[in-house]
């Protein structure tokens, strides 16, 4: 393995393959759709609306919001320093910055390179708890530069002891397809260096403010074998309407071209999907990434908040202990802190853990996430 020097690699080495530490200072102000006034007299108000409302709308549910929005408002080391505590101290995080700035309206307090700068100090001053991705959004006019700056002098293949950032973030209903024409490059690169790409494929929890667009491009080989630029075009209104964009189908013509790159589907699917799959469906997204794992060596995904429910829990464990090919690539993803929305973190975690039972948590927070990390 070729594994960073400041990261020590033991048996009892696990991983949190999926979790955030951004703040509300590095997403533009229609990140939620409104503007909040993240404030201590909002979170009593919003307090207050929960005693008032709560039998109407579930007390539960508003708390978990109010929840999430406090811990949204802490700095980055903050926020990581909040995820530590809850893990063994062997425990090493990939956090997922973001870069939402080119695809959602809206002032920002932070742009993406101060995110950038203060994850790398943090990466620093905590030495090996911290592997970041960094998100390359294609729809930025700097983001080759800004994968450039991250990777292009790392000879990943023989060593990797400066490199700050370890692998690469794509969230593709921020507004583009996998196949855009400014990650070929990107993923081009990242095969030859074996630089791991998590990428979301669920719903579209966040997504793009632009409703119509006349152009989406997206590459793909012609008959000659040359790249073509093609478009789509179209309407979007709804989650739903975004979530077209977080298809699985459209990594086919990536992977195609680019076999062995590493690739995390994250979410398996997502709620909706998955809620398809262990009903019996068989046109489930989760079918698809299972049939990108079968005929690609490198494609995993993890679990990261679709799969912390406890309803599905039976059937994770059954999928895992008579589908080898899953258990082989599927990981541990906590979404922390994004999670927080269906409840307070340790509890999720210990029901999640209790569940699956510690041979299963082994393979998914150790034996995978080595593997598909390094």
């Amino acid at each position: 393995m070729n594994v960073p020097k400041r990261i020590k690699i033991t048996d009892n080495t696990s991983f949190d393959i999926h979790c955030h530490i951004f703040n509300k200072q590095n997403v533009p102000n229609g990140f939620v759709g409104i503007r909040l006034p993240w404030t201590r007299k909002f979170f009593n108000v919003l307090e207050n609306l929960v005693r008032w409302v709560g039998k109407v709308i579930g007390n539960e549910e508003i708390s978990n919001v109010k929840y999430f929005l406090e811990l949204f408002v802490n700095s980055q080391e903050i926020l990581a320093l909040k995820l530590f505590e809850y893990y063994s101290k062997d425990t090493v995080f990939c956090p997922l910055l973001m870069d939402m700035a080119p695809s959602i309206k809206g002032k920002i307090r932070k742009d993406f390179n101060k995110q950038i700068n203060e994850v790398s100090q943090l990466v620093k001053k905590y030495p090996g708890k911290l592997l970041p991705f960094v998100h390359i959004n294609p729809l930025s006019p700097f983001a080759k530069n800004i994968f450039d700056r991250m990777f292009v002098n790392d000879d990943r293949l023989f060593t990797n002891d400066s490199n700050t950032f370890w692998g690469v973030k794509i969230y593709p209903s921020l507004g583009h397809l996998p196949s855009h024409p400014a990650l070929i490059k990107v993923f081009q690169e990242c095969e030859a260096r074996s630089i791991p790409i998590t990428v979301h494929c669920s719903t579209a929890i966040v997504h793009t403010t632009e409703h119509h667009f006349t152009e989406i491009p997206y590459e793909v080989l012609g008959p000659d074998g040359k790249p073509i630029i093609k478009y789509e075009k179209g309407w979007f209104w709804t989650k739903a309407d975004y979530a077209w964009f977080n298809d699985p189908k459209h990594w086919e013509t990536v992977l195609q071209r680019f076999p062995k790159l590493r690739l995390n589907l994250a979410h398996f699917g997502g709620f909706e999907e998955i809620e398809k799959f262990f009903d019996g469906s068989d046109k489930s997204w989760v079918h698809r990434i299972i049939s990108l794992m079968q005929r690609y060596p490198n494609v995993y995904s993890d679990i990261a908040f679709s799969l912390f429910r406890a309803k599905y829990h039976p059937n994770l464990r059954n999928l895992l202990e008579t589908n080898q090919l899953v258990r082989e690539r599927l990981m541990y993803g906590s979404d922390y802190y994004m999670v927080t929305l269906e409840g307070h973190f340790r509890g999720i975690k210990s029901r999640f853990e209790t569940n699956m039972g510690s041979e299963i948590m082994k393979t998914l927070s150790v034996d995978n996430p080595k593997k598909f990390l390094f």
